[in-house]
């Protein structure tokens, strides 16, 4: 289940306005915007989540506004990305997102960039550990 910043965190202003947009998300949405693919199994995704004490089950989402501008800012490089589509690597998520969108046939597949992170299991928020 994907939720959105409104539910899950107060302070998204805060980590928006106050980020680098060189550390950003991405991943995959179907056309009315439900995330469709986002690989969740690195092992350093559930350290994260267990030093943080949060739910790797329950990942949260923020599409930042201007998603040309970014994205064309972290396009991917013309390389072979059916390595990425295979076996999606972890910190790739621009590569892997491209390549899922390329190889998988989903049906209008839109990459999108963003903010990421998981609920918290003390139901004080998320953890926002991308973007």
């Amino acid at each position: 289940m994907c939720l959105t910043k409104r539910y899950c965190s107060e302070d998204m202003g805060a980590v928006e306005g106050g980020m680098s947009r060189n550390d950003f998300h991405c991943w995959v949405e179907d056309k009315l915007g439900n995330v469709i693919f986002d690989p969740q199994n690195f092992s350093a995704y559930h350290d994260i989540c267990r030093i943080n004490n949060c739910d790797i089950k329950k990942p949260v989402y923020h599409k930042w506004d201007d998603q040309e501008k970014y994205l064309k800012k972290h396009q991917v490089k013309m390389i072979n990305i059916q390595d990425f589509y295979k076996r999606p690597k972890p910190l790739m998520c621009n590569y892997n997102a491209y390549a899922w969108a390329k190889h998988s046939g989903a049906e209008d597949p839109v990459v999108v960039i963003g903010s990421m992170g998981w609920l918290k299991n003390n139901g004080r928020g998320a953890w926002w550990e991308f973007g």
